[in-house]
């Protein structure tokens, strides 16, 4: 591209030196067995908690999906809501989230208050939340009108879901959406959240992480004080097996009666976090989808109208990843049509020679912006460094992303495109709003 004044203008890939200059990631193994992660940043008087709990979704027995999820709400408010109020009282905000290796308690709060938060920990480690029949059945009618309201908001969430009930087989812990069905959820007793809780609220499977507005030896002084003497229960199985069904490949589906506007994804499953094919296939999400100038916008966007837009996302587990690819539907558009474009796009650049470097540098550089951008927010850098320190081999760093993108060449990128990337490597999804043809 060429600007006035500047002359030739591109983008400069990021190097393996370099860094984000932020203060170094500190890790701690409590005897108990507890995960504790530390960076320090005081550029905002906050700090974000982020506690994970290897409680996800994969551990909902059959006929009970949504277990999980019901536990995440019970253990986020605390007896009569309290937990959540003293952290509203203290000026902070808590998200409990549900996924499908993991439950996640997410709070914001001023850093002086940073006991606030480790006290709701604690407790929640402690496995004091209210499971009594009456708060039970409380919290089952108000997940189960959550369940029935994001079917009709017309999010992707939904759709994702969708995509992973297509890409990955019945008994596959990725195959059942995290958030539960109406019917599981109803199904679900009070002793069988109890013996959940007491085998996923342990110290031995959660992952604290702080980052924020403190001095990091006395951060970490703080963490031990406070939860290093929790007790693990004596009952308890194994991790979850890394052993898993392999994913369907080819298959199409159409979904009716979404909200969403009328759009094609395709899904396509690649490795876990932190692996070598989990970098190639973020590069090959921002190389494809992201931006304007990336090679479907152009190609589908600009060159003949078929979509209103494109765009490329990665769906992280801990033991693989979808990589998703989204064409939205112009005006008039069939979906027949965009769906053969799309896929003979996709097959026709992983068949392709290999793109040279000039060609993955804006890539590179886009994926290394973005993820810097979500880094700058606290709570969703202590989530990434939580997330990281979950999976196998993996050291969390903020810079983890970057470095790893700037290390894959353009061959290496073309090999693992030709093997992991085509059409008939994953699923294909139609959505089709309202009923309509597809």
């Amino acid at each position: 591209m060429v600007i006035a004044g500047f002359g030739e203008v591109t983008a400069a890939a990021p190097g393996a030196g370099e860094s984000s200059l932020l203060p170094p990631v500190r890790r701690l193994v409590m005897d108990n067995g507890l995960r504790v992660l530390a960076q320090s940043d005081c550029s905002l008087p906050l700090i974000a908690v982020h506690a994970s709990y290897a409680g996800g979704s994969r551990n909902d027995p059959p006929g009970r999906e949504g277990l999980a999820h019901l536990a995440e709400h019970l253990a986020l408010r605390g007896p009569e809501g309290r937990w959540t109020e003293a952290v509203e009282a203290a000026g902070g905000v808590v998200q409990g989230t549900t996924l499908h290796d993991q439950v996640t308690f997410s709070t914001l709060l001023p850093s002086r208050h940073l006991d606030v938060a480790l006290e709701l920990e604690a407790l929640r480690l402690q496995q004091a939340a209210d499971l009594s029949p009456r708060t039970v059945a409380a919290q089952q009618r108000v997940l189960v009108e959550e369940l029935c309201q994001r079917a009709d908001d017309g999010h992707d969430a939904p759709i994702l879901e969708s995509l992973h009930r297509c890409l990955y087989p019945p008994g596959h812990p990725y195959h059942a959406p995290p958030a539960g069905s109406p019917a599981g959820v109803l199904s679900t007793t009070a002793a069988e959240l109890r013996a959940h809780v007491e085998d996923s609220y342990v110290p031995r499977r959660t992952t604290i992480a702080v980052v924020g507005d403190f001095d990091t030896d006395e951060c970490l002084e703080v963490l031990a004080a406070r939860l290093a003497r929790l007790p693990n229960p004596p009952t308890g199985g194994p991790e979850p097996s890394r052993e898993l069904p392999p994913p369907s490949a080819g298959a199409s589906a159409t979904v009716r009666g979404h909200r969403s506007p009328p759009s094609v994804w395709i899904g396509i499953p690649v490795p876990g976090i932190g692996e070598p094919g989990w970098f190639a296939a973020q590069l090959i999400a921002h190389h494809l989808a992201v931006g304007r100038g990336s090679l479907l916008h152009r190609r589908l966007v600009e060159a003949r109208p078929l979509a209103r837009r494109v765009t490329a996302g990665m769906a992280h587990m801990r033991d693989g990843s979808t990589l998703c690819l989204e064409a939205t539907a112009a005006g008039g558009v069939a979906l027949e049509e965009l769906e053969e474009v799309l896929a003979g796009a996709l097959d026709e650049w992983a068949e392709s020679e290999p793109p040279s470097p000039q060609d993955l540098r804006p890539a590179r550089a886009k994926a290394a912006n973005d993820h810097y951008r979500r880094m700058q927010e606290l709570p969703r850098r202590a989530a990434f460094l939580a997330l990281h320190d979950r999976a196998e081999g993996v050291e969390p760093d903020v810079d983890l992303l970057p470095r790893g993108l700037a290390a894959i060449a353009p061959a290496a990128l073309q090999r693992f495109a030709h093997a992991r990337c085509r059409r008939a490597c994953g699923v294909l999804l139609r959505i089709a709003p309202h009923g309509g043809p597809a």
